[in-house]
């Protein structure tokens, strides 16, 4: 590796591989090198920049001297000018640059050396701890399982040498005849190891009686897991096998023409003579499908791009909603959980409407109702237990001998043993326990922090308690009659076993929420959507591409048999340092590296089986390798679905109407007086205003009759318990006022809380009524001191949204308006254009 050297006092102590020792050797060969160029300088006069080239040679360390531009090009231009150089004097300034080249790639093998020597003790210490652990708690972890199988089946495993794998594999295969593998492409060297000695049995005996057999369904294109040890080596070997039969599925039976079209154009380019060309099955026929892409310039400050990115995509998901797209059927993917993290903190702030099921939040056990199920429990236990410790602390206390105290209990009962400042202890901690339960359960309910609530349920020592019968009890005292709610009472009814609530959580710790499959949009990395598809994906990445060139360890097979293992010490600065072996592995882990990406890209936009919308940097990993444009277009944009019971004949404003979804918080955020902002009293009001629109909208938009628990959800933290029903009064008056026939028609010709957008701006409208070509615009006031002036302002707001409706129907005769004041009488006002 290192050329024979004459200027070398020694070889053999380059043969030590001592770090430190050939960190001293380079900087003497640097001194070398320094001190040729300082003799050949024209009349001996050193100019300025090669002096100060040469100085720096002289004073810098090992590192730095490797990194130098002189040492890394072998030639520098101000030596060049300066010194007037020939051909052989830059011959051998080059060849004395070479000499700490190679002695910088020993320096490296040195250092990966110690590196290795003290990974492999580590590894030792580790394996060590883990085993100790695992038999001292009797438990094993799946990986351990599987190295112990690998060990078994390697004839690893064995004690004074009499363990045979082959009488193993034996004993199994007489047992198994057929072998199935799902996602073969995700399988790993060592579980392939495992398998093969059962793979060749089976293939050994092809064609007897007693057939047997194999099968692999796997796509290498879904190859996603080789940061947990898949190895398409391992796929492509076995399509190699005696006797294996290859048959590629070319139909495409999930996506719509359009995406099928958009996935032949993008991936054929990169798999190339890999990629089998998708076919449109029929049902990919029966609609065109849609792929729409959407590019953002790079910026450098990067919250610029997300948030465009964002705005965007909010827009698209409220069109898909609004075109009766099921949200179980909408899914968001990024490459990193990190944007999906940040879009789903955007819409909690700009559109709280929009629910999304990420990470756990999918989960039946983390849904408020259920989490508030749960506190109800633990507070109640909690009580019990330090009503329990006190009892025992006023017995101690009582008693002057502690043998008084042990012989009026059980001996069974080891607790009365302890002392009185052992009880005190647990005492202080059960209160704290307590109080941690109450608050959660308050939040959890929307109460004030300082308004607990005891909610008494039956005790296990009653002969009719039972966990379901509890918990029913719970529903019924906090009126949670939601979906999820009853998934956990059907749960705990079917499970009479389970008798506590820890129990029943640890049963369904991985029990999906019933109301977020259905109510929620889903979101996912890539890898979490393997196997799944959606009607319409949306793909999110706001970042430039970026090289990831951060594996360290490398592994060199020789087939499926582990060759070396490599650590690569050098940075991007000092890449000619590898020897060929390692910058042969490095080249390779990046190849691979690549193919993961091209997999991750391929895996995303396959999900999709109608609409596949992509919101990108211009600079990204999906933009730049697939060749994206802005604003490209496959297929056809999905069309807005008509409520089947409006006709071609009957002018439909409400369709109309270039909507945005809003709520009536972000109308008042939009004020910015600061008497608003800042006076308490008049914030409380706001409140008060807000939720008795929450109510109206529920009752006359949705058809709610009592939205009492969802009111209390909502604003329950704010309001007590008679303020909440004093609102829901007043909210149905309404009904008894003048618009009663008008607001008991059909609840699907009312419109409720509608924002539209009329010349560049947003109108809001609390209700909008159509009765065939008539229409009525209401609007709900909880003034309570109403002044002419005041009158006034809400008259001209009211015209102007009648205006806005007026110009759309273009019937500005048969539009009428309402200012509807809720007071403990309800109080009407029409209004004319």
């Amino acid at each position: 590796m290192v050329q024979n050297n004459k200027n070398l006092d020694s070889m053999n102590e380059i043969a030590q591989l001592n770090p430190k020792h050939i960190e001293k050797i380079i900087q003497s060969h640097a001194k070398q090198l320094s001190d040729f160029l300082q003799n050949i300088a024209p009349n001996g006069e050193t100019k300025p920049r090669t002096k100060a080239i040469c100085e720096k040679l002289e004073s810098s360390s090992a590192k730095e001297i490797l990194q130098h531009k002189l040492i890394v090009e072998k030639k520098h231009n101000y030596i060049k000018q300066d010194l007037k150089l020939n051909e052989a004097m830059q011959q051998e300034i080059a060849y004395k640059c070479e000499q700490i080249q190679q002695l910088g790639i020993l320096y490296t093998m040195c250092v990966e050396s110690a590196l290795l020597s003290h990974l492999y003790m580590f590894l030792e210490i580790y394996t060590q701890a883990i085993r100790e652990i695992e038999s001292k708690h009797n438990i094993l972890s799946f990986q351990s399982i599987a190295h112990k199988v690998f060990a078994i089946a390697t004839d690893t495993l064995m004690i004074d040498g009499d363990f045979q794998s082959d009488y193993f594999f034996f004993r199994l295969d007489s047992c198994i005849s057929h072998i199935l593998f799902d996602e073969y492409q995700d399988t790993s060297i060592m579980q392939y190891r495992i398998f093969e000695p059962l793979f060749n049995e089976i293939l050994a005996g092809s064609g007897t009686k007693d057939s047997k057999s194999l099968f692999f369904v796997g796509d290498s294109k879904q190859s996603l897991y080789a940061f947990r040890g898949a190895n398409i080596s391992v796929f492509e070997k076995t399509k190699r096998l005696d006797s294996m039969q290859q048959e590629s599925l070319s139909h495409n039976y999930r996506s719509k023409k359009a995406i099928i079209d958009f996935v032949n154009d993008k991936f054929a380019n990169l798999y190339k003579e890999e990629y089998i060309k998708q076919l449109y099955s029929e049902h990919s026929q029966d609609i065109s499908g849609v792929v729409n892409v959407k590019l953002y310039e790079n910026s450098s400050d990067k919250e610029i791009n997300k948030n465009a990115i964002f705005r965007d995509t909010l827009t698209q998901l409220n069109m898909l909603i609004e075109s009766n797209v099921p949200k179980k059927e909408i899914v968001i993917l990024a490459r990193k959980r990190d944007t999906l993290h940040g879009f789903n903190l955007f819409l909690k702030e700009n559109d709280s409407t929009i629910k999304l099921n990420l990470d756990k939040s999918g989960k039946l056990i983390n849904q408020p109702s259920i989490q508030a199920i749960f506190y109800v429990f633990k507070t109640q236990e909690y009580r019990d237990e330090i009503k329990l410790i006190e009892s025992r602390l006023g017995m101690l206390q009582d008693s002057t001998q502690q043998v008084t105290i042990q012989q009026d209990f059980s001996p069974q009962d080891s607790k009365l043993k302890d002392s009185t400042e052992s009880l005190q202890e647990k005492l202080r901690k059960a209160r704290n326990n307590y109080k941690f339960a109450q608050k959660k359960l308050n939040k959890l309910l929307g109460k004030s922090y300082f308004d607990n609530q005891h909610i008494t349920i039956p005790q296990q020592t009653s002969t009719y308690y039972s966990l379901a019968k509890s918990i029913k009890s719970i529903i019924e005292s906090l009126r949670f009659y939601n979906d999820d709610c009853m998934e956990l009472l059907e749960i705990a009814s079917e499970n009479i076993d389970i008798k506590s609530i820890d129990s029943l959580f640890e049963f369904i710790e991985n029990r999906e929420s019933v109301i977020m499959q259905e109510e929620a949009i889903h979101a996912m990395s890539v890898h979490g959507s393997k196997g799944l598809g959606f009607e319409y994906v949306v793909y999110l990445d706001y970042e430039a591409q970026k090289q990831n060139n951060n594996e360290k360890i490398l592994y060199s097979y020789n087939d499926i048999f582990l060759d070396s293992i490599r650590i690569d010490t050098t940075t991007k600065a000092m890449n000619i340092y590898r020897d060929k072996t390692l910058q042969d592995l490095a080249d390779k882990k990046e190849r691979e590296n690549l193919q993961q990406e091209y997999n991750n890209l391929y895996v995303a936009c396959t999900r999709a089986k109608i609409g596949l919308y992509i919101f990108a940097n211009k600079e990204s990993s999906i933009a730049t390798h697939l060749a994206l444009k802005d604003n490209e277009i496959y297929g056809e944009e999905i069309q807005t679905k008509r409520d089947s019971k409006q006709t071609q004949n009957n002018l439909t404003i409400i369709s109309k109407l270039q909507a945005k979804n809003t709520t009536q918080e972000e109308f008042l955020q939009e004020k910015q007086d600061s008497f608003y902002q800042h006076n308490i009293s008049m914030q409380h009001k706001q409140i008060l205003g807000l939720s008795l629109h929450y109510s109206l909208e529920l009752m006359l938009g949705f058809g709610i009759k009592n939205p009492y628990t969802m009111l209390n959800f909502l604003y329950g933290f704010y309001l007590d318990e008679s303020m909440i029903v004093e609102i829901l009064q007043k909210a149905n008056n309404i009904f008894k006022s003048s618009l009663e026939k008008l607001l008991y028609m059909d609840k699907n010709t009312i419109k409720c809380e509608l924002s539209f957008l009329q010349e560049n701006s947003i109108k809001r409208l609390d209700a909008l009524i159509q009765n065939g070509e008539e229409f009525f615009v209401i609007e709900f006031k909880s003034s309570q001191n109403i002044s002419e002036a005041l009158l006034q302002e809400h008259t001209a707001q009211l015209q102007s949204y009648m205006e806005s409706i007026a110009t759309i129907s273009q019937k500005k005769s048969q539009i009428k308006g309402y200012l509807v004041y809720l007071q403990d009488n309800v109080a009407v006002k029409e209004i004319t254009l």
